[in-house]
């Protein structure tokens, strides 16, 4: 195996607890459009393929919604990305421990790429190498796309990089893209049902991400 040269991350759920501004952006724009406020649960359960799907999700079968209520979550959710959002406990002293220790860092995600990009840079300044998300025009994980554009922006290729998420969709992503797949419990997915999808390597804290690739290296 070659050795690993470079991290990447998925964001939501992985690398910024951002579910409360979600929340919040969510039912923002089901009450502007007079649908139903939905629970945490219910939105945990549709995070992660996007704002559209979110959106689209939350509404259930009152599609003709669909277009106004994604205006109102875009709205409010553009000026209220950091709101309530932190990463989680551990993340920066990981992410800091990865840079001091010569890997190269990117985030691999479905949310709006300018999004993500603010989110990095507001709690990451200058330490993630590429950052790629949903763009229009171009397929979202669990197509390999994403990851592949990673790896042409840092410079590595499959065999030299793990990718850390909390979901099923970041599991198949790894698979599609022929990469390691570290599946993190501390995110938006209930640990039995990551259990189940038999990843690479599962973890419940972020420092144990530095034995995981130390193991891979030997």
């Amino acid at each position: 195996m070659a050795k690993i040269k470079a991290v990447l991350f998925d964001l939501d759920g992985t690398l910024v607890d951002t579910f409360w501004d979600l929340y919040d952006a969510t039912n923002y724009s089901m009450s502007k459009t007079h649908n139903p406020t939905r629970t945490e649960s219910e939105i945990k359960s549709f995070v992660g393929k996007g704002v559209t799907n979110l959106v689209h999700s939350a509404l259930g079968e009152n599609v003709a919604s669909q277009k106004e209520a994604r205006e109102y979550f875009i709205e409010y959710y553009n000026s209220h990305l950091t709101a309530k959002s932190l990463p989680y406990p551990g993340i920066r002293e990981l992410v800091d421990t990865l840079l001091k220790d010569g890997y190269l860092l990117g985030v691999v995600t479905n949310k709006r790429e300018h999004l993500a990009v603010k989110i990095i840079d507001f709690f990451f300044k200058d330490k993630f190498g590429a950052v790629v998300g949903e763009r229009k025009g171009f397929p979202a994980k669990p197509h390999p796309e994403m990851i592949e554009r990673a790896l042409e922006l840092l410079g590595v290729s499959s065999d030299e990089v793990v990718f850390i998420g909390d979901s099923e969709i970041d599991y198949y992503t790894a698979i599609n893209s022929n990469v390691t797949s570290i599946i993190c419990t501390w995110g938006f997915t209930d640990k039995a049902d990551l259990i189940k999808l038999s990843p690479n390597y599962i973890t419940d804290r972020p420092l144990d991400v530095l034995n995981i690739l130390d193991s891979l290296q030997k």
